[in-house]
């Protein structure tokens, strides 16, 4: 049952949300909405304009392209796909802002059912999670990584004020952040490469 809801802009950011679950959409478009509004009003955050795909799936998908791509055929609670890295990503960062033509961030897998029991395992309500998970996702996208202690670092310093922003808690606190960065691993799909948290 896939279902592919109109895009949800709040400028300079587009989101479309592909739901391939019995999730109800409204709560998490509504969640979409402010979590865009709040990243988009971060001045550079974004290159202007820019487009994501966020997708909503089933377990076993997320397990199938764990596997695929991680070598990991368990489900996880999200997986990001940037579409470019590194020089070519701020090269079509000003190619982007100079021509006005959107810019493909890439896409945003979150394991529902996953995000659900990891929500409640942390005792965090579901939409407190979900925000996290977005925003750890939409950092991804745009570059920010945890594979080593310094990168770790800046990623978690934004990610944090964002969330704060967002009315969601530091959700690094009482975790041993170097057993995060030990996880972080890239694997190539495409033009671009897949993260996971």
């Amino acid at each position: 049952m896939k279902q592919k809801q109109n895009p949800l802009t709040i400028d300079p950011l587009t989101i479309h949300v592909v739901n391939e679950t019995r999730t109800p959409t409204t709560p998490l478009k509504n969640l979409l909405l402010r979590v865009a509004a709040v990243l988009a009003a971060q001045e550079g955050l974004f290159p202007r304009p820019c487009e994501v795909t966020l997708v909503v799936a089933a377990d076993k998908k997320v397990a199938q392209l764990n596997g695929a791509f991680r070598g990991k055929p368990v489900a996880t609670d999200v997986l990001s796909f940037p579409q470019l890295e590194g020089t070519a990503l701020t090269k079509a960062k000003k190619d982007a802002a100079r021509s006005g033509t959107p810019l493909y961030l890439g896409d945003i897998i979150l394991g529902f059912s996953t995000v659900k029991k990891a929500a409640k395992a942390q005792k965090k309500t579901l939409e407190q999670h979900l925000t996290h998970l977005v925003v750890h996702g939409m950092l991804h996208l745009l570059g920010y990584d945890h594979v080593d202690s310094g990168a770790a670092r800046r990623m978690e310093k934004l990610e944090i004020m964002l969330l704060a922003s967002l009315g969601v808690a530091n959700p690094y606190n009482n975790q041993e952040v170097p057993a995060r960065i030990r996880r972080g691993k890239r694997v190539k799909k495409g033009s671009g490469k897949m993260r996971n948290e």
